[in-house]
């Protein structure tokens, strides 16, 4: 959307620019994917509050930096079996737990995080990267996508303000930004295989 710096593509449009860049930059495609559709996209989905609509502008506009904290260890993209919790207490929510394959991690200055909240729910929030209580830790031994980092994102009792939450029922939140992932990831392999049919 425009209100956030950006260009009111569809989802068409963006689809091709990404595979145009994939067809040059496998790198290159997958970190505008991530900031431009799997964080960001998101978020946006559910209409954030005043609090959190200027930070998402300075992630369009490249100021700066997210990251997607959703996976983890033993659940992998599950999440009803998900062990990162968020409490709701005086202070904000109180966050605790672990993500993995979280992409971009060490250059981020946001983390779009997802905590269990409740009886079978979920909870989005926009936490500082620099937060008390988050430790970042890159894995470095991956066979490609070295153009950007991933990792853990460990969260110990980490506090969130109240305004930086996305949503309290984030489940078709989260289930929404993996579907539109998939659609993009898709759209490289074309790239990919285009760029691999040029040079042959």
């Amino acid at each position: 959307p425009k209100e956030y710096g950006g260009h009111e593509m569809s989802y068409l449009d963006s689809l091709l620019v990404i595979e145009g860049i994939a067809h040059g930059d496998g790198g290159a495609a997958f970190f505008t994917e991530l900031m431009n559709v799997i964080s960001f996209d998101a978020a946006v989905h559910y209409k954030p509050g005043p609090a959190i609509k200027p930070l998402l502008k300075d992630i369009v506009t490249g100021k700066k930096h997210s990251c997607f904290c959703f996976s983890e260890k033993d659940a992998g993209t599950d999440p009803f079996r998900a062990k990162t919790v968020a409490v709701k207490k005086d202070d904000g929510y109180h966050i605790t737990g672990e993500k993995t394959w979280a992409s971009n991690c060490t250059d981020a200055d946001y983390l779009v995080v997802w905590a269990s909240y409740g009886e079978r729910n979920m909870a989005a929030f926009l936490v500082d990267a620099k937060s008390k209580g988050v430790e970042i830790t890159e894995v470095r031994e991956r066979l490609g996508g070295n153009l950007i980092s991933s990792g853990t994102v460990k969260f110990d009792d980490v506090v969130v303000p109240a305004e930086r939450l996305i949503n309290e029922n984030a489940y078709s939140l989260a289930m929404h930004g993996i579907d539109i992932a998939r659609l993009y990831v898709s759209t490289m392999a074309v790239g990919f295989a285009q760029r691999a049919l040029d040079i042959t």
